[in-house]
């Protein structure tokens, strides 16, 4: 679709396309469904589109005619569409596949007794095209049928109507639309509800629908007409001029657009007339063949009033040199020509009648400019094409390209600007043919073609580029150079595995791009000549991450019983979410080493764990996720530790790891205390519950306790009870050290004792009452060779904070830095640059506040020094959760509700919020505040005092803000 609006772009200053006006109205009818229809996609089809399809009669929407429509699985039709998507994603605003209708656009699914069909019923002029989504899942993993709903499109009064039943299956999770959309982006109606008398809205979108119409609920929509003589505009015909027979389009510009306006296109063989009508000709674009020199125009009609476009020539010329149309030729070189353009042209030359295809077939298909030229000396030309436009090709010939002509060199892409560097020789005629795809059928250009010489120009400051830069294992990138690539120049590329050299050949990597594959860490360069002139250009680094060299492993830790020691605080209240780090991280306020790299904080897992950041290409939480905060952990216990890959976290504290469930009750929390250099941090489960037990069985519940030391580095798991469930993964837990690749388990006892068994047991189901452990290592103290972070980083740490994702990082010693990049990842493992910062070059502090990130996927940051060597080195990397919302708000729930419902809330911060619920009139019935921790908490209001009937509930953050409106059913 992208190539049709490039085209519109180039012509907007002509062509408009009216708005849809339509007046809503609502009815209740008898639903009835289609009888022996045409069946478009089968049972259990999700995301499915159909082939165009006759409407069976002209069809007036948006002043425009249809004739075919495509229909979605996906409770949205288009218009006109040949090659539309199925638009799982619900938009009326959308900028792909216009005109819409949409009777319930969401992702649906057709079950497996539903369909979706259509049926053409009634005699002209009053026919009716009815499509029909039967027993459709909303949305598509609802466990039975939900809805059935049509729509209907009126011949000659072009009314669109919508209907609807209800299936016995409740919705899962909708979030539709309801509404029509126009032929251009920003034009469009939506209903801001499901009920008797929605608004239809120009202004606002709705795509949060949840409730079902009612049954035999209509919505309509009935069309503005035509008044008054129409404007008759511009007539346009494309391609206008050839030397053979050929077809034209034409179309209007400018005119009046309106149900009930009828066309009739007319030719003349002259301007002045006489005109004639072209049977059947009828429409606001036809297509005509042109046998002559013609002029065309159109008489358009509203009712006894009419109105006539301009007039347009379609020319008919004599074939130029080797039978192509309008060759222009080129005297000599250099030469230079601005403000052309290929619209109009014709596509005289074509894949299937040159001699020889330059490039790629796809690039023949619009119209096309031909030059001729014949240069004076031999040597390398530059041609140039700047355009506005996409999708150009440039193909140069040597002899005519329908006449045995060969291909010199081509430039294609999906770009509109093109550059061609070739060699030709002195009294040899070349062709330039500049063509595009089919669509955009047309660009304007500017061209340029340098006289023939050897290379020139300046080669110093071309800067080497690799994309991607980094991977776990093998790493193949593509590199090229940007800032400077002149004509003639010769490329050599060349490796590393320093920065200062040796530089090595790569042996056929002699052009500006180059695919490189290696298993290290490589600085690549490119040697550029040009005639006598040779250049470097920058180095780029490659990053391949091997098995980390761990300064302190886990196996040099060792653990020993202690006295079992609760203690006792307020401390900060973790919320009680199930199978879930905590949604912020947890800061020390200090450094503690564990594994051999040194941290700031972590994450507090739900399951009984403390988790440090994953080291870069060894993911620690589940298969492939990288620990940050609100990251579902998983809960089962399939192998003994150590394992990777399962949802055993790495790189943790495991205090132990078993399936408890804190939303069911208890307490976790956290603090630090003392003083520096000795201070503690505790994070404390409280009497936790087990989650298949449930609250049924207190004398298992967990409490314990996961100490960790400054300056010692000195770890302490406390465990005041620990019980076993043994409905729920065997009753299996697993305690003490993981490291970050799963390899090494440090227990408190031996392997087996606190250790799962898996597999088909028996089981070991293992109890704990008031005891503990101290693990610690001799290079984990303060004087041994725990990993800091590299070129004297002291801390880097990340949160977001108030919707700004804040990296602070620190450093200890600087000398001869020339710059800190940082740096942003969505995997973890490719990474962009997002900002540069110049260091002070003394021991500082430095901050970067990111606005610019992705929501709703974590975030990885990672800052790289430089000094002015152009070494490299990063600090590991930290993943922010990034969601905007510091309070994101649910459904409500039960709905309808009879004596209260619930509604939960995620918050990132302690908030406050107001929650108000008004009549379909818009007064307050009930006002509350409230006040929510952090993480997720339900917050439940009684209802029972309300009459039955439908209301408004909504939810007001501490400015004031909805953040957050919907319907409540109340059912008393």
């Amino acid at each position: 679709m992208k190539f049709k609006f490039t085209f519109f772009g180039l012509i907007i200053s002509l062509f408009t396309t009216a708005q849809i006006n339509y007046a809503f109205t609502t009815a209740s009818i008898a639903f009835a469904a289609n009888a022996a229809p045409t069946v478009l996609h089968v049972a259990s089809i999700d995301d499915g589109i159909s082939a165009s399809t006759p409407i069976g009669f002209n069809f007036c929407y948006g002043g425009i005619v249809y004739t075919t429509f495509q229909a979605s699985t996906n409770g949205v039709m288009f218009l006109g569409t040949t090659a539309a998507g199925s638009n799982l994603s619900n938009n009326l605003n959308t900028s792909f596949d216009r005109p819409a209708i949409a009777p319930l656009w969401d992702d649906l699914k057709t079950s497996t007794t539903g369909n979706v069909n259509y049926k053409l019923t009634g005699v002209s002029p009053n026919r009716v095209l009815t499509i029909e989504w039967l027993n459709m899942l909303w949305n598509y993993v609802a466990a039975g049928p939900v809805i059935t709903f049509q729509v209907k499109l009126y011949e000659t009064t072009n009314i669109v109507d919508f209907r609807y039943l209800q299936n016995g299956t409740a919705v899962n999770a909708g979030s539709a639309s309801i509404g029509l959309g126009g032929q251009t982006p920003g034009d469009y109606y939506s209903l801001d509800g499901t009920g008797a008398a929605p608004t239809a809205s120009k202004l606002i979108e709705t795509n949060t629908l949840t409730t079902k119409p009612a049954n035999n609920q209509v919505y309509i929509w009935t069309p503005s007409n035509c008044a008054g003589a129409p404007a008759g505009g511009t007539a346009l015909a494309s391609p206008s001029f050839s030397c053979v027979t050929y077809n034209t389009n034409l179309s209007l510009s400018g005119s009046t657009s309106a149900c009930g306006i009828t066309y009739q296109w007319q030719s003349a063989p002259a301007a002045a007339g006489p005109w004639t009508n072209i049977t059947g000709a009828t429409a606001p674009t036809t297509i005509v063949s042109v046998s002559s020199t013609t002029f065309y125009r159109c008489v358009l009609s509203c009712g006894a009033s009419t109105g006539t476009s301009s007039a347009v020539t379609a020319s008919l010329s004599a074939a130029g040199a080797c039978g192509l149309c309008g060759i222009s030729s080129i005297a000599s070189l250099p030469f230079s020509l601005v403000g052309q353009t290929t619209c109009g042209q014709g596509n005289d030359v074509t894949s299937v009648n040159v001699t020889n295809v330059c490039g790629s077939t796809l690039y023949y298909g619009g119209e096309d400019v031909v030059y001729s030229f014949t240069p004076a000396l031999s040597g390398l030309i530059n041609i140039n094409v700047t355009s506005t436009g996409s999708f150009m090709g440039i193909m140069l010939y040597n002899g005519c390209p329908v006449s045995g002509g060969t291909c010199i060199g081509n430039a294609q892409s999906s770009a509109g600007n093109q550059t061609l560097c070739v060699n030709v020789t002195l009294g040899q005629t070349y062709y330039l043919v500049i063509d595009s795809w089919p669509a955009p059928a047309c660009n304007p250009f500017d061209v340029s073609i340098s006289a023939p010489g050897p290379c020139s120009g300046s080669i110093a400051g071309a800067t080497a580029v690799a994309s991607p830069t980094f991977a776990c294992g093998t790493l193949t990138t593509n590199l090229s150079l940007t800032g400077v690539n002149p004509c003639g120049a010769t490329y050599q590329w060349q490796y590393s595995t320093a920065i200062g050299g040796p530089y090595t050949n790569i042996v056929g990597a002699t052009t500006s791009t180059y695919l490189a594959t290696t298993t290290v860490s490589v600085y690549y360069q490119n040697l550029l000549t040009c005639g006598a002139s040779t250049a470097v250009s920058s180095v780029v680094q490659t990053s391949v991450n091997p098995t980390p060299t761990v300064a302190c492993s886990l196996s040099t830790y060792t653990a020993a019983a202690i006295t079992y020691s609760f203690e006792v605080f307020v401390g900060t209240t973790l919320p009680t979410t199930d199978d879930i780090l905590f949604n912020t991280i947890v800061n020390f306020g200090f450094p503690v080493c564990f594994g051999g790299s040194q941290y700031w904080g972590g994450y507090v897992a739900s399951n009984g764990a403390f988790v440090f950041d994953g080291v870069p290409c060894y993911p620690n939480i589940l298969t492939s996720t990288y620990a940050a905060g609100g990251v579902g952990t998983g809960y089962t216990i399939p192998n003994p530790a150590p394992v990777v890959g399962t949802s055993i976290p790495r790189n943790a504290i495991l205090a132990p790891w078993q399936d408890i469930n804190p939303a069911l009750g208890g307490v976790m929390r956290y603090y630090t205390t003392g003083v520096a250099p000795n201070r503690k941090f505790v994070v404390s489960y409280e009497s936790i519950p087990m989650f298949s037990c449930g609250t049924s069985s207190p004398s298992i519940y967990y409490t314990g306790q996961i100490k960790l030391y400054e300056t010692s580095n000195i770890i302490e798991i406390h465990v005041g009870n620990k019980g076993v469930c043994p409905t729920f993964n065997n009753g299996e837990a697993v305690m003490g050290l993981h490291s970050y690749d799963g390899t090494i388990y440090r227990p408190p006892v031996n392997a087996t004792m606190h250790n799962a068994v898996g597999g088909v047991g028996p089981y070991n189901q293992w109890t704990m009452t008031n005891t503990a452990y101290r693990f610690q290592s001799p290079c984990a103290s303060s004087s041994g060779p725990c990993s800091t972070l590299p070129l004297n980083f002291k801390n880097f740490h990340g949160e977001n904070i108030s919707s700004l994702n804040k990296l602070t990082w620190e450093t200890s010693e600087e000398n001869n830095m020339t710059e800190f990049i940082i740096e942003r990842s969505t995997d973890g493992i490719n990474f962009l640059t997002i900002s540069r910062q110049l260091p002070n070059n003394k021991p500082s502090n430095y901050t970067f506040n990111d606005n610019t990130y992705k929501s709703n996927v974590i975030n990885y940051y990672r800052v790289t020094g430089i000094d002015n060597k152009g070494e490299y080195k990063s600090t590991f990397v930290i993943p922010i959760e990034g969601n905007y919302d510091n309070l994101t708000v649910s459904e409500i729930y039960p709905n309808p509700a009879k004596d209260k419902f619930s509604i939960n809330f995620n918050s990132k911060t302690e908030n406050s919020f107001t929650l108000k619920i008004k009549d379909l009139y818009g007064r307050e019935i009930k006002t509350s505040q409230h006040l929510v921790n952090v993480g997720i908490s339900q917050v439940y209001v009684s209802c029972n005092e309300f009459s039955a009937g439908v209301y408004i509930v909504e939810v007001l953050d501490n400015f004031s803000k909805v953040i957050s409106q919907q319907k409540l059913i109340v059912a008393n």
